[in-house]
């Protein structure tokens, strides 16, 4: 009855105004004007009335569904309120539908707001009607359920409907989203939305910006209006990075605010501002953003310096960053470095990540794909030397070449910091992440596995040490579920070092497609494991080797390549790799007793007789041992 008596009364004033031709006087339209007024306080009304009796109605659905009670009985909901109807009729509080009502009551309201409500109202009859709106609007802004958020139609008229106000009849919103930021939590990304809504939709940033003047001067104690306003700088940054840049100078303010969630979140709008400068090629005051992250580098907060290290690895996916700004890239790679060291786990495992990244994007491309560093110091060398030459030369030349001049500079610059960038990794960060191997924390662990098996894969000075600490924690012996996380993750990436790396390179096979390893390289990189090995080291290889061959990651075509290398007769092979494949069978045949056979039997006695290497002897007695393996598990001896 409300909504319909309220688009009447819309169509009344259409019919009163017509097509503009005939001047309407106030007189004509007071009775109009009075009927309107009415009807949109008897709308609020509904609304505020109807938001109660729907919030009171899913808590009685929630407590009805709440599961059981004490021998299973399901617990009773209390009784439910109930509305009478004029001739008696009872009507149950869950009978009442008001969510399919919500819709035409904001087309209803969006009608009226399309009237020209500024011609025949006074300043003060239209801000009364304005405000009526607003009042019903919150109504559904600050349902604690948020179902009128959760519905994008409706979310969509909601918007429509608030922004007819500000941009038609200036309704000053300011305050409203301040207290809706203050009091509502859940309503700081809905506010971001609406204010994006506002500067893609209507053209209207002044809004925008006046909040965030506001907020930089704003002291906040409480800690929850802090998350909150946190939440939606946050949001806001994401979707509206141009409005955050040019009201940054406001928002510093608050990196000295004793609440970290605000300076992390201000940290954010840094980097979307940083982000947007990126794509739009104006990076005049990117160099003045990224001190603001350094210094955050050093906050008292933890949350805070994590937050700093995640927004580093977000700035490294900007494909000329270092191109750019070289002096600022190594700075945060060299912060990024020092907080491998923080005492706190979390920004430990954050730091970790982001050198990862460091290494995997860096930019130091143009002299091959790999980071060794003897052919990029004699590299460097004979570059450096080049210059010195033609910088003697041109003292005593009339003409200089400006471009060979200009390509020998930059070059030196790129292998200068290329050889900087190698020594900060190898001698700043490797022996920190190689204590980090023996950490308590799981996520700490598998991180700094990741960044060693990235290393080698580039070829990194130092890269070797960390592995070989790594296949030490083979013999994990904490908790359960950290042993078989990190044993899991440990095969894993030995068969992307040892293993997969010979896929990668592997033709594609006919018909089925798929991509196998090539045995040849396989079996090349388990021999050369055995080179200049600990005791130590061999014992945890061999564990490793046969978890790999138990997860089928060594096939059986590797293992008939071992036994070829092992009885090789025709064509000559070194004694140093004979050794090598021995050694790996026996790591195998531990595994896996049944791959000794008896004809890899008489393989075995046979090599013993004919070759008198101490060290070869030993390794087929090692293979040997692993028919003690096969009788422990009563398998028929290959002797019978």
């Amino acid at each position: 009855m409300v909504l319909s008596g309220l688009q009447a009364m819309v169509d009344a004033w259409d019919a009163h105004i017509g097509d503009g031709d005939v001047p309407l006087s106030q007189t004509d339209m007071e009775t109009p004007k009075r009927a309107l007024l009415r009807w949109l306080t008897l709308m609020q009304t509904l609304v505020v009335t109807a938001e109660h009796r729907s919030i009171h109605a899913q808590s009685l659905a929630t407590v009805a569904t709440a599961g059981t009670g004490t021998g299973g009985r399901a617990k009773k909901a209390p009784a439910a309120p109930a509305r009478k109807k004029a001739k008696g009729n009872v009507i149950a509080e869950q009978d009442w539908e008001w969510e399919s009502l919500k819709i035409r009551t904001l087309r209803a309201i969006l009608n009226v707001l399309e009237l020209p409500l500024a011609r025949f109202l006074t300043d003060a009859e239209r801000e009364e009607a304005v405000g009526t709106v607003t009042k019903s609007l919150n109504e559904l802004w600050q349902n604690k359920d948020r179902t009128s958020l959760k519905c994008a139609p409706l979310k969509r008229l909601m918007f429509e409907a608030s922004a007819t106000c500000i941009v038609s009849h200036g309704h000053d919103a300011q305050v409203t989203i301040e207290q809706n930021l203050k009091f509502f939590e859940f309503l700081a990304e809905p506010m971001a939305e609406f204010l994006h809504y506002l500067e893609s939709d209507r053209d209207v940033t002044k809004l925008t910006a006046d909040l965030l003047k506001t907020i930089g001067q704003t002291e906040y104690t409480d800690s929850s209006h802090a998350k909150s306003i946190a939440t939606f700088l946050t949001a806001l940054s994401d979707k509206c990075p141009k409005s955050v840049l040019r009201n940054l100078v406001y928002l510093k303010a608050q990196l000295d605010s004793p609440e970290y969630p605000l300076r992390s979140a201000i940290l954010q709008c840094v980097a979307a501002a940083i982000q947007h400068l990126f794509q739009t090629d104006e990076t005049d005051h990117v160099a003045s953003l990224i001190e603001v992250i350094e210094e955050r580098y050093r906050d008292v907060t933890a949350q805070t310096r994590k937050k700093a290290l995640q927004i580093t690895s977000e700035l490294l996916g900007y494909k000329y960053f270092y191109a750019k700004f070289p002096d600022p890239w190594f700075d945060l790679l060299r912060l990024a470095v020092s907080r491998i060291q923080d005492k706190n786990q979390p920004v430990r495992a954050s730091a970790i990540k982001t050198v990862t990244q460091f290494l995997h994007r860096h930019p130091f491309t143009l002299h091959g794909e790999t980071l060794a560093r003897a052919p990029i110091e004699a590299k460097a060398a004979e570059i450096r030397d080049q210059l010195k030459v033609f910088l003697d030369d041109a003292e005593h030349a009339d003409e200089v070449d400006a471009g060979q001049l200009s390509l020998l500079e930059a070059q030196h610059k790129y292998f200068t910091h290329l050889v900087q960038f190698l020594d900060q990794l190898e001698h700043q960060a490797i022996p920190y992440l190689a204590q980090l191997l023996a950490s308590k924390n799981k996520a700490e662990v598998i991180d700094t596995m990741d960044f060693f098996v990235e290393a080698h894969a580039l070829k990194l000075p130092g890269a070797a040490v960390g592995l070989s600490k790594m296949w030490h924690l083979v013999f994990n012996v904490r908790n359960s579920e950290h042993l078989k996380d990190i044993h899991a993750h440990l095969i894993a990436c030995f068969d992307a070092v040892y293993l997969s790396s010979a896929a990668a390179t592997a033709k594609q096979t006919a018909p089925t497609g798929l991509r196998q390893p090539d045995v040849n390289l396989v079996v090349r990189n388990l021999i050369t494991l055995t080179y200049d090995k600990t005791l130590a080291d061999l014992t945890c290889l061999d564990k490793i080797v046969g978890m790999c061959r138990q997860e089928r990651l060594i096939d059986d075509r590797a293992v008939t390549h071992l036994w070829t290398i092992f009885s090789a007769t025709k064509v000559p092979v070194p004694l140093k790799q004979r050794r090598g494949a021995t050694l790996v069978l026996s790591w195998l045949c531990h595994a896996e007793p049944a791959l000794l056979g008896a004809d890899q039997l008489m393989l075995v006695l046979r090599g013993l007789r004919a070759n008198r290497d101490l060290i070869f002897a030993r390794s087929c007695c090692q293979v040997l041992q692993s028919l003690q393996g096969r009788a422990a598990h009563g398998t028929t001896s290959c002797l019978t």
